[in-house]
């Protein structure tokens, strides 16, 4: 768990000074630096997908929409083509490909079974499932028992 949050660390610095220079050069463009902090980050990785409406990946939008704002939670969806970040299929903004292939390194994607992760707000990654999406409740538990969370609903 340590590695991970400071491998995911690292490459938010190593991309930070790139993603001032995307913003002005593109908006539309996010970098995992852009996300740190922001948003808790449930990943679907699968790069047999062609697109991000892929039925393998739905499931993702599902456990978002059930309950994204109170936790903070957003997608962010890696095919074979491209990765894309945010709540529906049709709001989606491209993340840039250094930051794609950072993520299929750290969550080791393969061909084939679907990876599904949850990247918590310092950027580590939380936990991993594979071939099957989580449930919304899995997920919810999950964040629910983070401890920045359980802060967030302290209200510290």
């Amino acid at each position: 768990m340590y590695r991970s949050g400071i491998f995911l660390m690292a490459c938010g610095i190593a991309l930070s000074g790139l993603s001032s220079a995307t913003a002005q050069a593109d908006p539309a463009f996010v970098t995992l630096a852009d996300l740190q902090w922001q948003h808790r980050v449930l990943v679907a990785c699968d790069l047999s997908a062609s697109d991000a409406s892929s039925d393998r990946l739905t499931p993702v939008y599902q456990v978002i929409e059930a309950d994204a704002d109170a936790r903070k939670l957003s997608a962010l969806v890696i095919t074979k083509s491209d990765a894309r970040f945010g709540a529906t299929p049709n709001e989606m903004s491209p993340l840039r490909e250094n930051s794609r292939g950072d993520l299929i390194q750290r969550l080791d994607c393969q061909h084939g079974a679907p990876i599904f992760a949850i990247i918590g707000l310092d950027g580590g990654v939380k936990q991993r499932w594979y071939g099957a999406a989580p449930t919304s409740q899995a997920v919810f538990d999950l964040i629910d028992a983070m401890p920045m969370r359980v802060r967030e609903r302290r209200g510290d």
